[in-house]
């Protein structure tokens, strides 16, 4: 392989881990109760997002054999592997923090980093929230950009990159460019390590949800509305950062991580 195809191949990953992102948010909303106020969710390109989302909801199929190692580990072993993912991610996390003007959530990212990092073992565990009650919070450019004022659009379905929005979609390409690990050198560590987190992702942002998916998809009249309704409704709350949304529009388990750091 050629320094360039290498080059291309951590671009891709780059994609791909914002991709399962993106399905990993709309996964989780079995968790809450029915959708409501899907009438004011904006989607005129309808019949070609259920039909990108049919193509999606298969090949996600498809990416199953690949996360069975993750779904054979024990519960500690998936909350380590969780644990990592959500570590190497602080970077965008806390420029996020700070492009809000959100000190006091920056100074926290920052403090579990570093407390994570090291006591942590590399992110494996996280001491910051059990010890030093530093509680996590997730923050992505599409949210700035909701709390700069731009509202969210146009309801889109992205091949592979799942349900977005142009707001989300715009701000899912700055995430990717601002990581550090994005501009990691081509070659076999650069690979390695793009390749790695590729993997690590998948199996925690997807891997972690797929029970959930399943119920969600069986017990749903409309899957896909009713995933349109869950998605657009989470990433308003998120952009508000509210916390009372749990066990409302939000996922539980997603709001555990992302309830704001006082």
């Amino acid at each position: 392989m050629t320094q360039v195809n290498r080059k291309k191949s951590g671009f891709w990953g780059q994609v791909a881990r914002a991709g399962i992102l993106a399905v990993a948010v709309s996964s989780t909303a079995s968790c809450a109760s029915a959708p409501q106020g899907d009438e004011l969710v904006s989607d005129p390109m309808e019949p070609w997002n259920r039909y990108v989302f049919a193509v999606n909801d298969l090949i996600y199929t498809f990416l199953r054999p690949w996360i069975a190692p993750y779904m054979v580990l024990p519960d500690k072993g998936k909350e380590a592997v969780d644990n990592v993912v959500h570590n190497v991610k602080t970077p965008v996390i806390l420029l996020n923090d700070l492009l809000q003007g959100e000190a006091t959530r920056a100074w926290v990212t920052t403090q579990r980093f570093f407390i994570n990092t090291t006591l942590g073992v590399l992110g494996t565990m996280d001491v910051a929230a059990k010890d030093y009650q530093l509680p996590k919070h997730r923050e992505d450019f599409g949210q700035t950009l909701g709390a700069w004022g731009m509202g969210d659009g146009p309801y889109m379905v992205l091949p592979l990159l799942g349900p977005s929005n142009p707001r989300d979609a715009l701000g899912s390409g700055i995430d990717m460019v601002s990581h550090p690990l994005f501009w990691v050198p081509g070659g076999d560590i650069g690979t390695m390590v793009s390749g790695g987190r590729t993997y690590a992702t998948l199996a925690s942002e997807y891997g972690g949800h797929v029970n959930e998916m399943d119920e969600l998809r069986k017990t749903s009249l409309d899957y896909y509305a009713t995933m349109r309704s869950l998605y657009t409704q989470m990433r308003r709350s998120e952009v508000k950062n509210i916390e009372g949304s749990k066990g409302q529009t939000a996922p539980v388990d997603y709001y555990s991580e992302g309830a704001p750091a006082k």
